[in-house]
């Protein structure tokens, strides 16, 4: 069974009831005054009949002046009625107009509010972006620069201990390993790096056999790329790159480059 549906009947408001009423008297004098008009006819009608002017006349019809004054007298009245529910009317109409503005200042406030809330979720998911952007080129650098090193692991110096020629690598070959882009594998060339340049500050500059320019060179990039890595401004603002230099022991790493270069002659 379908229902209908109503549409509900406007609210009445007291402006309604005053215009209402005011109509109603106004209905109520207009007949009162057409009936007393009716039955007073014979007191002004033919209106431009002169009045008998003589002192045997008798008449008692109106002249135009006085009924002009009756007129006057019964629309005053009315016209006093509706100024004052007009006037009436005008305030309510102020009324309501005062609410709505109220109610639309009410409304901009809330969207002004919702507005700066939104404006401040964007500024978090803009700076948490730009964070993870940052993140991701920090952690693209040190996988190219753990695959540089292992681009150069053939990369060596002679020295000499206890009498026999030792050759220094760069990084100490690593066999079954198969390189990739993760941190895991990033961290495993790193950390193997620094065991393998761990004892080169220790060996003595008059050791030193032989030593190309090609080490050197690929020496100080490596540590020029760690020091701008670890101590960059960059980076340094950037919880998630501080978080991956903990972790993955950079400054350690860092740390032995460095001394390893001073060792080698690097500048």
């Amino acid at each position: 069974m379908q229902v209908e549906q109503t549409t509900p009947l406007p609210k009445t408001t007291s402006g309604d009831w005053w215009f209402r009423g005011a109509a109603l008297i106004t209905i109520v004098w207009f007949g009162f005054l057409v009936a007393l008009i009716a039955f007073r006819v014979a007191d002004y009608w033919p209106l431009f009949e002169p009045k008998p002017t003589t002192s045997e006349a008798t008449s008692t019809r109106l002249t135009l002046n006085e009924i002009g004054d009756f007129l006057a007298g019964s629309f005053a009245p009315l016209a006093f009625l509706w100024f004052f529910v007009s006037t009436w009317l005008q305030r309510e109409e102020l009324k309501e107009t005062r609410q709505v503005l109220a109610d639309q200042q009410k409304e901009l406030r809330t969207a002004a509010k919702e507005s700066a809330e939104q404006t401040a979720i964007m500024q978090r998911q803009l700076q948490t972006a730009q964070e993870r952007e940052v993140f991701e080129e920090h952690r693209l650098r040190l996988y190219y620069l753990a695959k540089y090193i292992l681009s150069n692991s053939g990369l060596s110096f002679t020295y000499w201990k206890d009498g026999d020629a030792q050759a220094q690598q760069i990084i100490n070959p690593i066999s079954n390993f198969e390189f990739e882009q993760s941190d895991e594998a990033v961290d495993f060339v790193l950390t193997r790096f620094r065991d393998t340049i761990n004892s080169i500050p220790n060996i003595p500059s008059i050791a030193i056999v032989e030593i190309s320019g090609d080490f050197r060179r690929s020496l100080e990039y490596i540590y020029l790329e760690l020091d701008h890595l670890v101590w960059s401004d960059r980076y340094a603002s950037n919880s998630l790159v501080q978080a991956r230099i903990r972790g993955a022991n950079l400054l350690s790493i860092y740390a032995r480059a460095k001394d390893a270069s001073s060792s080698v002659g690097v500048e």
